[in-house]
């Protein structure tokens, strides 16, 4: 009888030593599947970018218009002229003479910031375009810029951004650039999308009812904040929606 219940209790052993590896692998592999970052989540948030227009108005003025002169600048061929006006204590105006045509381009910063190296301007080349780019300082945390269009020895009115400061890239890797423009604090973005002829415009921090948004033009990532001191949500931007990034993937190019 001794011998009889060692035998049985031997074989309980050997089958429970059978039945063990075979029930702990699928948990170490469930486990393991669990603690793997995702490389992106399934979360297409679909926008209709708004048309947007600005105004702009360029007139041929005379050398006498150019009231009182703070700089002048060389842009290859052109001239690019930045003044005040004597009746006007607000702002700072541009102008630029091209083919001995001077052309007056407006109001393009505020009048502070006349002695500012703040003043930006340069020539980029973008949607089968040349553009003059000016950037001016209206407050400590906001500025405006105008695009004007270089064509056939004159200056015409092309897009101005009026909602922060305004950054040029490829966010959503087309080979065409999107404007962006950043202001406020808490901070808000909104991109202006090329659609062929005229600006769409897409408020980033509406489309996600975000407390705050910025727009890192290195990575061409966006970051938001539903609510002060909330984790950050980190996004791809792609022609027609947004990519919500997740783990170790929201640190790296997309």
């Amino acid at each position: 009888m001794r011998k009889l219940l060692y035998v049985l209790a031997l074989m309980g052993m050997v089958a429970a030593g059978c039945q063990g590896p075979r029930s702990a692998e699928p948990q170490a592999e469930k486990s393991e599947l669990q603690s793997s970052p995702a490389a992106e989540t399934e979360v297409n948030i679909p926008f209709v970018p708004q048309d947007v227009s600005t105004e702009q108005k360029v007139t041929e003025m005379s050398a006498s218009g150019l009231e009182q002169l703070i700089l002048q600048k060389q842009i290859g061929p052109d001239t690019l002229y930045f003044y005040t006006k004597k009746e006007d204590t607000e702002h700072i105006y541009a102008a630029m003479k091209r083919n001995e045509k001077l052309f007056g381009l407006g109001p393009v910063a505020g009048a502070a910031y006349a002695s500012s190296d703040l003043l930006g301007s340069g020539v980029w080349t973008q949607y089968g375009k040349s553009l003059l780019k000016i950037t001016g300082p209206y407050g400590a945390n906001y500025a405006e810029t105008n695009y004007f269009e270089l064509v056939d020895g004159k200056v015409k009115p092309f897009f101005k951004v009026d909602t922060g400061m305004a950054e040029e890239t490829d966010l959503d890797h087309d080979g065409t650039a999107e404007i962006i423009s950043s202001h406020g604090l808490p901070m808000q973005a909104i991109i202006y999308q090329w659609q062929g002829d005229h600006f769409g415009q897409i408020n980033i921090g509406e489309l996600l009812g975000a407390y705050s948004v910025s727009v890192d033009v290195r990575t061409k990532t966006i970051q938001a904040q539903q609510k002060e001191g909330s984790p950050q949500e980190v996004y791809a931007f792609r022609k027609n929606d947004l990519l919500k990034l997740a783990g170790e993937a929201s640190k790296a190019n997309p």
